[in-house]
């Protein structure tokens, strides 16, 4: 069963969700082992994490789980969808669980791993973006809302990861684009089931190819956001020498 299934289960379709388009369990392409491995790669990315900053068995477990299933039950818990269907399907704790394993006794190995899934990494985030913006629109949202919903189903477990680590979250400081990717890919999927009148599974499909892309380029050429004292420096210095 796919998650868009389980929330149609849970929630009754609005008819006035998306005017002249049939909306359906189907509507949303997300076949079900791709979430799984999504949720594996986050929950690798947080274990690894962990290890790196010396946490002890529970903490890796822990921060595995927060990262490989933060974003998902989030979205569950914004859509009012009932119990996250991360909690009634048993395979992605275990799947989450797993990757923290590897992370504890493998942590250097995966780590080098890492540096070499960047486009699955990438994959995952594209996804993540367009189920929970494709599944705020299933459940009648509105755009902006639905824009919200995305970035926080991609970067969620992001936040939930980063936070349980005692530190500011890393999308919200300045490096390279990881929330302005999410951003992106959100308004996108957006636009083009609204402005451009795309079915939901056209635009889910455009919009992983996009932030695949975006994600993939922003690291291998290290396109960063700045301080905002720093941007306002920069601006200042502009307009000093244009007079």
């Amino acid at each position: 069963m796919s998650i868009l299934q389980a929330a149609v289960e849970q929630l009754p379709l609005l008819a006035a969700a998306l005017p002249g388009q049939a909306l359906s369990p189907e509507t949303l392409v997300a076949p079900t082992w791709t979430l799984y491995v999504a949720t594996g790669i986050n929950a690798l990315s947080g274990a690894a994490f962990a290890a790196r900053r010396g946490f002890d068995f529970v903490g890796v477990i822990g921060l595995a789980l927060a990262q490989g299933l933060g974003g998902l039950m989030l979205m569950s818990i914004l859509l009012r969808l009932g119990i996250p269907f991360v909690l009634t399907d048993a395979v992605y704790i275990m799947v989450a669980l797993a990757a923290g394993l590897a992370g504890f006794f493998f942590a250097a190995q995966i780590s080098q791993a890492l540096r070499f899934a960047l486009v699955i990494d990438a994959l995952a985030m594209g996804l993540f973006v367009s189920i929970g913006a494709g599944s705020s629109l299933l459940v009648a949202l509105n755009p902006i809302s639905a824009v919200f919903v995305g970035v926080i189903t991609a970067i969620g477990g992001l936040i939930l990861r980063d936070v349980l680590a005692g530190s500011a979250p890393m999308v919200l400081r300045p490096g390279v684009l990881v929330g302005v990717v999410a951003l992106a890919g959100s308004l996108l999927f957006i636009a083009l089931v609204e402005v451009a009148g795309t079915t939901i599974a056209q635009a889910q499909g455009v919009t992983v190819l996009f932030v695949t892309v975006l994600r993939t380029l922003a690291v291998l050429l290290n396109w960063r956001t700045g301080e905002a004292t720093k941007l306002a420096d920069r601006l200042g210095s502009y307009r000093e020498g244009r007079r």
